[in-house]
């Protein structure tokens, strides 16, 4: 019997004792992202002001009415004194009543007193209760050097109506200051301990990992599981994710995924391609089976177009969907996204979108000046670019104030509204702009990699271009490493914004 099978069968059999479902997929998923997992739990911070995300409404379109006078959703979120979101509440219509007072789901955040996620709690309504039930819980605590150092699952039990322990993850740092751990280890509950379940070792260079070996814990051993190890250009870009697991006490390959980057005029193309190992084949060997192209602006952090392929059931790569983005088209707080999906006769895409959103914004109000709750993802294109090859569309950086699906029949029909999406704003009181503070900046000059020492543990920066262009925009903690390798040579102007004040210079990138 192969290692790997063996494998698979004890920790089903461990599964079934325990309460806990060991969830190896999403342990390793955690590790490869860990930096925006922690970064995602100290986002918040009471100088982040300016103008609050208060609610989303979703409302449908009405054919007879030719408006979108359809009630539909609502996500409304509540915030503390020092801006940081403590609730999610997402509302549905109530057709009977005429007024959003189904609530589906809740999420209910509570911090730390210097500003960490301390707990997140989620409900759910239940139809036979007619009320929000709670569902799960999940648990943080940081050392003294404010690095994560559990996490714990939890789920409620409405017999007992109370949480009972579902599984955790403890964190161990090589030094004080680190962001990333170098090892992690999973446990989960059998209804009175803690048990051993997995563990990875985490390998790191200056920016982001490089390797990870995963573990499982076996009568008493650490066994070898899986090894997933991650390759960088000079430019510090992910080019290769090998993954490989162990087949009968040797190490096989399973996934890999390639990343090769090339400029095209104003854009860089980005190719990403998945493969499995498919050891029916002789000799055994690679077969694509995904594949992902993004043409990016890595000056203007601009996503311009993105194709999906897949492999179908004849082994042929076919289209999924293609999305081409246009910025100011005669409107400069407009984007309009075109989706266009695949014609299978002709196997090419169709020459014409039948579906479309189109964005709108308030373009004098950048993402530093938003105060956004958890559900967003804060991480920009380039950190997701460098770290995971990958570039990401960040609707929320400018003040976005509707989102419109729109479709038609054919080429040549008319566009019919489907669904628009309402954001609501509140302004609060800002960080006084007079109230100018210092920061250390290192090394400067600088070739691809930069410091800002300030005296407070995060900060928003933007990077401008002598002509004005803002260049790079991001959150950051005090002495976090930042990869400026996009930018060209030349000098180039930064303002630091943090809730003791602001700060502003030069950088030379050689």
């Amino acid at each position: 019997m192969k290692t790997k099978l063996f494998y698979l069968i004890v920790l089903f059999l461990l599964a079934g004792k325990n309460q806990a479902q060991f969830d190896i997929n999403s342990f390793v998923e955690k590790i490869k992202h860990f930096d925006k997992f922690v970064h995602s739990l100290q986002k918040r911070q009471p100088y982040t002001t300016g103008y609050r995300l208060e609610n989303i409404e979703t409302k449908n379109y009405d054919n007879n009415t030719q408006s979108y006078s359809i009630n539909f959703s609502k996500d409304v979120f509540s915030y503390n004194n020092d801006n940081r979101n403590t609730e999610w509440d997402y509302n549905m219509w109530n057709t009977v009543n005429n007024q959003y007072d189904d609530t589906q789901f809740k999420t209910e955040y509570t911090y730390t007193t210097d500003g960490k996620v301390e707990s997140i709690t989620y409900y759910s309504y239940d139809s036979n209760a007619q009320a929000l039930m709670l569902t799960d819980k999940e648990l943080f605590s940081y050392n003294n050097d404010g690095q994560l150092q559990e996490y714990i699952s939890q789920n409620y039990n409405t017999s007992s109506s109370q949480f009972v322990n579902d599984s955790k993850e403890t964190y161990s740092y090589a030094q004080s200051g680190d962001v990333f751990p170098n090892e992690i280890i999973m446990y989960t509950w059998d209804g009175s301990s803690w048990q051993l379940q997995a563990k990875g070792i985490v390998t790191y260079n200056a920016y982001a990992f490089t390797n990870l070996l995963v573990k499982v814990y076996v009568s008493g051993m650490w066994l070898d599981y899986m090894n997933f190890s991650r390759s960088y250009d000079t430019s510090n870009r992910l080019i290769l994710e090998l993954e490989q697991e162990i087949n009968g006490g040797n190490w096989e390959n399973s996934e890999k995924e390639e990343y090769t980057y090339t400029a095209n005029g104003n854009f860089t193309q980005i190719i990403k391609e998945k493969y499995n190992w498919d050891t029916n084949m002789t000799p055994a060997s690679w077969v694509l089976h995904r594949k992902y192209i993004y043409d990016v602006d890595l000056q203007t952090l601009k996503l311009f177009q993105h194709e999906d392929y897949y492999l179908d059931q004849n082994n042929n790569l076919v289209g999924g969907v293609k999305k081409i983005y246009s910025y100011n088209t005669g409107n400069n707080n407009e984007i309009e996204i075109a989706i266009y999906q695949w014609d299978s006769q002709n196997n090419a895409w169709e020459a014409d979108n039948l579906h479309k959103d189109i964005l709108t914004y308030d373009m004098n109000v950048p993402k530093s000046q938003l105060v956004l709750p958890n559900m967003y993802n804060d991480f920009g294109t380039i950190e997701m670019i460098f770290d995971d090859g990958m570039p990401k569309f960040d609707e929320m950086n400018h003040q976005l104030n509707t989102r419109e699906s729109l479709s038609r029949a054919s080429a040549s029909g008319n566009w019919i509204g489907v669904e628009k999406k309402i954001y609501t704003y509140t302004q609060v009181t800002a960080v006084e702009e007079n109230n100018y503070i210092s920061a250390k900046v290192y090394p400067n000059p600088f070739k691809d990699n930069i410091h800002f020492e300030v005296d407070a543990d995060d900060f928003d920066i933007n990077i401008y271009g002598l002509d004005g262009k803002l260049l790079y925009q991001g959150s950051h903690q005090s002495n976090e490493n930042i990869n400026l390798s996009f930018i060209h040579k030349g000098i180039y102007i930064y303002k630091i914004k943090t809730g003791k004040g602001i700060a502003s210079g030069q950088l030379i990138k050689k």
